[in-house]
């Protein structure tokens, strides 16, 4: 029997992946652009970049103004890979590449701390099998995607030290909780994450949900999750009390749309999100949109078909994911899901996001190609979740894009457009 933590590739599906993950033709008839604040990575020309060394350096230019300003202030000092050192045996810092750095913090702690130190080093959890670690690494490589490959903890560290980061949302949100936490797991000043606030009745209320919690890091610094899966009760329940456990410098981001079926419930559930952000601005920390994550269950559309376990997960056909996360559909071929989009959910998300002028992070394209990285549950293979590391360490991509220059919601999409 299959391990239910474990997910292993085929050889024959780990080459239709490489076939859908770096294909390119001279001429694409459409894309959706990945949200890159570089101009290049999702603007007009066909194929998957290369070009000649103005490009290039134009390109290099473009990712050192990504990095920022470095590791002033951070905790620990990273060297920031380059390709060629990933290319021989460096992992990338989101794919576990923190715990071959020598003297790493964190990474043998005894007691409390040992279970966790486990789960953000990849060795315990719901995890993928080193071979798709691996092929993440060359696809990125391939696709000339330096921010996943190069981005250290120094990099997000600068946009979250002395804040709390609250992450919002359902199940795949705690995915993006887990994922962040442990991207920053050597800055861990707690061994465990504790209670969301101390605050005994706003605790109280945040526990009548599914879960709340915090992971508690160095200089003032804590990444917490509080589990809600609808959008109404975001606005009922948790929006109110934010104020008064948040402050309007941390960072809020959020995420429904999955446990919304219909398009009318997830409209009003829309509306009533933006117009409340926008009426308690000044009171909420900053927020920001996650998107939704592309599903692949079979049927076209990958959405889940409802019924049990086990599944069978498919591969979205005609699109392929190229560069720094730009989807890209085959000429010729008709788009009936409206994927380029980011699928109905996120259609409708990105322009209710931009109307309000909230950011949205760029996180669903990265998830178009992955249909072999979803995880095991007690029933067997499920077409939602993904295994860590994948889809959820892209999301940490797209959260530092979003920060570094957050813009409204849809441009990544439109700029992309052919």
């Amino acid at each position: 029997m299959r391990p239910a933590t474990k997910r292993r590739i085929h050889k024959s599906r780990l080459l239709a992946l490489a076939a859908a993950a770096v294909a390119c033709c001279a001429l694409l008839s459409r894309r959706r652009g990945s949200g890159s604040s570089s101009s290049s990575s999702s603007g007009s020309g066909s194929g998957s970049g290369g070009g000649g060394g103005s490009n290039s350096t134009q390109a290099a230019a473009s990712l050192e103004a990504a990095f920022g300003a470095g590791d002033a202030g951070c905790p620990v000092s990273y060297h920031r890979h380059t390709v060629d050192e990933i290319r021989h045996g460096a992992k990338p810092y989101l794919l576990g590449g923190i715990a071959q750095r020598p003297g790493c913090t964190n990474c043998r702690p005894g007691g409390e701390g040992a279970e966790w130190a486990g789960i953000c080093q990849f060795k315990a959890g719901q995890l993928c099998t080193e071979d798709i670690s691996h092929w993440i690494t060359w696809a990125w490589i391939e696709r000339g995607h330096e921010l996943a490959l190069r981005l250290t903890p120094c990099d997000l560290w600068r946009h979250v030290s002395g804040r709390t980061l609250w992450v919002l949302g359902d199940s795949m949100s705690l995915d993006l909780w887990k994922a962040a936490q442990c991207f920053l797991f050597e800055f861990w000043q707690e061994p465990r994450p504790v209670n969301a606030t101390q605050d005994a009745e706003v605790q109280e209320q945040f526990s009548r949900l599914l879960l709340s919690t915090c992971a508690v890091l160095q200089q003032g610094t804590r990444v917490c999750y509080v589990r809600v899966d609808k959008g109404g009760e975001i606005v009922s329940r948790v929006l109110p009390l934010l104020p008064r456990v948040a402050a309007p410098t941390d960072l809020l981001v959020v995420n429904f749309g999955l446990h919304h079926g219909g398009r009318e419930d997830y409209d009003a559930s829309l509306a009533a999100f933006t117009e409340y952000v926008q009426a308690h601005r000044d009171a909420l920390p900053r927020v920001l949109w996650h998107q939704t994550s592309q599903q692949h269950f079979a049927g076209g559309s990958g959405e889940y078909p409802g019924g049990q376990g086990p599944f069978e997960c498919t591969q979205i056909a005609n699109f392929s994911v190229v560069r720094d996360g730009v989807v890209e559909l085959e000429p010729g071929k008709t788009d009936p899901f409206n994927l380029l989009a980011g699928n109905w959910r996120n259609a409708a998300a990105d322009a209710a996001m931009r109307a309000a002028g909230i950011p949205t992070m760029p996180s669903y394209n990265e998830t178009v190609w992955m249909h072999d990285m979803h995880r095991w549950n007690e029933r067997g293979l499920e077409c939602t979740h993904f295994c860590h590391p994948s889809a959820p360490q892209t999301w940490v991509v797209a959260l530092y894009r979003a920060l570094q220059g957050p813009q409204p919601a849809g441009t990544d999409s439109s700029a992309g457009a052919g």
